[in-house]
């Protein structure tokens, strides 16, 4: 299906990890084995239905010292949503210092999010014993992901388009193909670990 696409690599996650973190942990862990790191200054790591909808100009991270950010945060009743006191969120704010910090964090929605380059190894020994093997775990994830792009950004919030509730569109009904002024675009699908591939 890819075999035109000459800059293309197809890796399999075949760890216990599944799901976003699971993938970026294997992307990773994928560019350290191949001496890749360096390829790039930065580095985005989204699902497979949030689309890079504009060019995006990442000289504004960098002139900004953003060194980790959400693609879109959630700033507004983030707090009343759950899964901020499930162990694996606590355990991973715990380690960063933060458990006692929840209101100065955000929310990494659909853990789609940028690190730069120097930032990918210690993003890599902050997640190494996250094991995630289903969907509802995954939303844990967009909290605890908040935490550690906070902890990584020297406790600064940076996003690339803003807050969800400041959206330009509806990420329902969507439709990826019209004008949009926002860089990255999702469509809720809202799958799981049950779903068929089509």
């Amino acid at each position: 299906m890819f075999i035109t696409y000459t800059n293309l690599i197809i890796i399999t996650n075949n760890t216990m990890c599944k799901f976003e973190i699971g993938a970026y942990k294997v992307g990773i862990n994928y560019l350290i084995l191949n001496n890749l790191i360096d390829n790039y200054n930065y580095y985005i790591f989204t699902q497979d239905n949030f689309i890079l909808k504009n060019k995006y100009d990442f000289n504004i991270l960098s002139n900004n010292n953003t060194v980790a950010c959400p693609l879109v945060s959630f700033y507004n009743n983030h707090l009343k949503l759950g899964h901020w006191d499930r162990p694996i969120t606590r355990q991973i704010l715990t380690s960063l210092n933060l458990q006692n910090s929840v209101e100065k964090l955000t929310f990494c929605w659909c853990s789609s999010f940028i690190l730069e380059k120097s930032k990918l190894i210690p993003f890599l020994n902050i997640t190494q014993n996250i094991v995630i093997t289903q969907r509802n775990e995954s939303g844990s994830g967009e909290r605890y992901l908040s935490g550690i792009l906070y902890y990584l950004n020297n406790y600064i919030h940076a996003d690339i388009d803003g807050d969800m509730d400041r959206q330009c569109y509806d990420c329902w009904k969507v439709d990826l193909y019209h004008n949009i002024d926002s860089y990255f675009v999702k469509r809720i699908q809202q799958k799981n670990q049950d779903t068929p591939d089509i």
